[in-house]
């Protein structure tokens, strides 16, 4: 009988140790998944800024900055306002066409304009009498504001998306 009981022990030993090397083994898990995400998001922040784009104090700095770009018809400067990023939003290949949408951009502008601070902390450039919402906001990082150019792309490809299920839909009411 003792042999049993010590037998017994010794089965309940192991299923304890067992136990305890998967708890321990579950909490280091944990703590690598944890650190993994923590360290992603941090990578993240670090690199959403491309280098060398062009940071300002404010947002109203920002726009000051934008819209004189936009009428001096200044690609380099656009550049440095919207980083590398930026080439497809401020460049269609079509220089006509390009400073046709930077006069009419310039034209609502000083018509008018105002800055909204949104629900996830962006601020977004509000552009003439219909409120366009420009789709590239302004970020704050570490009291530096740039515009959030890759952002930007993303919300014009949801617009252009947007744009050609309206268009699709009319076609099929016709």
């Amino acid at each position: 009988m003792q042999e049993d009981g010590t037998e017994a022990s010794k089965i309940m030993g192991i299923k304890d140790g067992l136990r305890n090397i998967r708890w321990v083994t579950l909490v280091k898990f944990a703590s690598m998944a944890l650190f993994g995400a923590w360290s992603l998001g941090f990578a993240w922040v670090l690199l959403a800024q491309p280098a060398g784009q062009k940071t300002f104090s404010s947002p109203d700095e920002a726009s000051r900055a934008l819209i004189r770009a936009v009428q001096a018809g200044n690609e380099e400067s656009l550049l440095e306002i919207f980083g590398t990023d930026g080439k497809e939003i401020i460049s269609s290949g079509d220089k006509v066409e390009d400073q046709k949408s930077r006069d009419l951009f310039a034209e609502k502008f000083q018509r008018m304009n105002r800055l909204v601070e949104e629900p996830d902390g962006t601020v977004r450039l509000y552009v003439g009498a219909e409120n366009w919402p420009m789709p590239i906001p302004l970020v704050n990082r570490k009291d530096a504001w740039y515009f959030d150019t890759s952002a930007g792309k993303e919300e014009i490809l949801f617009r252009r998306i947007g744009r050609n299920e309206i268009a699709t839909i009319r076609v099929l009411r016709e």
